[in-house]
């Protein structure tokens, strides 16, 4: 489908982030808005931390929990063109976080994913969270997505992957 970006600075003074932002395919064209939220956390430091590049934080380690929550404001058309979705991303790594395939049964899915990432602060990470963006990639397949009732397990059984667009993960503005 597209590509949602969120800026990171907020995250340098250790706000937590909640957007909706927009999913832009490579030609430009909306396809709705996803919801994200980042929470950081600075480990092991026992004041109050307004700023990571504050006396005693440097060198401290900051946890970053990334939450995709859902999209809103889907197209009829997307959703009846394909059967799931997934979501993907690369934060302070060169890992891809990438979802299960949720079903895409109405035009304001839920997902409910998170993952977390621990990194240690310096001047760099500061000045990178300053000038950066998350790019979380939304892919759509025609995967079918079949939920067992009675082992509350998942079952995908692959029939044509269609590829996204590719966004590098991370990008300066």
């Amino acid at each position: 489908l597209g590509v949602a970006r969120i800026q990171l600075e907020a995250l340098k003074y250790i706000l937590d982030i909640h957007e909706y932002t927009p999913i832009v395919s490579n030609s430009g064209k909306s396809y709705g808005e996803l919801e994200v939220a980042m929470i950081p956390s600075v480990i092991d430091c026992q004041t109050e931390v307004e700023d990571l590049e504050e006396e005693g934080v440097l060198g401290k380690h900051m946890e970053i929990t990334t939450q995709v929550r859902s999209v809103r404001g889907l197209s009829f058309d997307a959703v009846q063109s394909f059967k799931s979705f997934f979501v993907r991303w690369r934060i302070l790594s060169r890992e891809w976080t990438k979802s299960v395939c949720f079903p895409l049964d109405s035009i304001n899915p839920t997902i409910g994913y998170q993952s977390r990432v621990t990194a240690k602060v310096t001047r760099d990470l500061c000045k990178f969270f300053c000038s950066a963006a998350l790019c979380i990639e939304v892919s759509h397949t025609t995967i079918l997505v079949v939920f067992s009732t009675s082992s509350h397990n998942l079952t995908i059984i692959p029939l044509f992957f269609l590829p996204s667009y590719f966004c590098a993960g991370m990008g300066k503005r």
